[in-house]
């Protein structure tokens, strides 16, 4: 069975003193209506915490500067897309709606390659839809690019933490830029290093420019918050 998702909409945003009541809009609000939008699968949104940004190995220009990451995963782009511009435009005009005019990526973005470790089980288009910790994101301008090859996909999914690897790609006026998206389901910070160096010294790309390589976390629940009391209360008592 082929990936159903062939586009993935990517908005990274830097925000300033409206960041919290930025994020309690976007994830109780408008997150939860772009899911009645027939042909969008999956979103998610990732937040670099000061621990994240002092983890940071490069952040360069406007896009070095991102602390937001907003996904949202499309089955096909021509289908959702008229939807998705459409019910924007609705919630804005019912005043739900936050502008955030620093966002420097805010587009879709074709699906180019994915993988996923063998130790996590699920195939490489399901890694998205796995609970994660959170995400080491790359993101690199290039002249000439091909997908990461498997042998380094492979040396980077052998990394403790690291559960899948997407790669997106957009072309630009001056060549591609291509959205690198490594899924965890550790602690982003603790990862970072290794992940950092295995990349620098596995995926060499001619023309590349590097502007942001970092940790993001996860805001949904990882799977250490279902270990511990709750499970073992769920056990005790029989409830659901």
């Amino acid at each position: 069975m082929d990936n159903k998702i062939h586009s993935v909409f990517v908005s990274l945003t830097e925000t300033d003193q409206i960041a919290a009541q930025y994020v309690h809009w976007h994830q109780m609000d408008h997150m939860p209506e772009q899911f009645r939008i027939s042909g969008l699968s999956w979103g998610q949104r990732f937040i670099a915490t000061p621990q994240c940004l002092a983890s940071r190995a490069v952040g360069e220009g406007p896009i070095g500067r991102c602390q937001h990451l907003q996904m949202y995963l499309f089955d096909d782009l021509d289908q959702v897309m008229p939807d998705f511009v459409a019910l924007g435009r609705d919630l804005k005009a019912q005043d739900r709606h936050i502008a955030n005019p620093n966002a420097p990526i805010q587009a879709s973005f074709d699906v180019v390659a994915t993988h996923a470790a063998p130790r996590v089980l699920v195939h490489p288009a399901a890694a998205p839809f796995r609970p994660n910790h959170g995400i080491y994101l790359i993101v690199e301008h290039v002249t000439a690019w091909t997908p990461v090859a498997q042998a380094a996909a492979d040396e980077l999914l052998d990394l403790p933490g690291v559960a899948g690897l997407w790669q997106v790609a957009r072309p630009n006026n001056v060549g591609t830029t291509v959205v690198s998206i490594v899924y965890l389901d550790a602690d982003p910070i603790t990862v970072s290093p290794a992940i950092h160096r295995t990349w620098s010294r596995v995926h060499g790309l001619n023309g590349a420019t590097t502007q942001l390589s970092g940790p993001f976390r996860s805001l949904f629940p990882p799977p250490a918050a279902w270990d511990g009391e709750y499970l073992d209360q769920r056990a005790a008592t029989g409830r659901p």
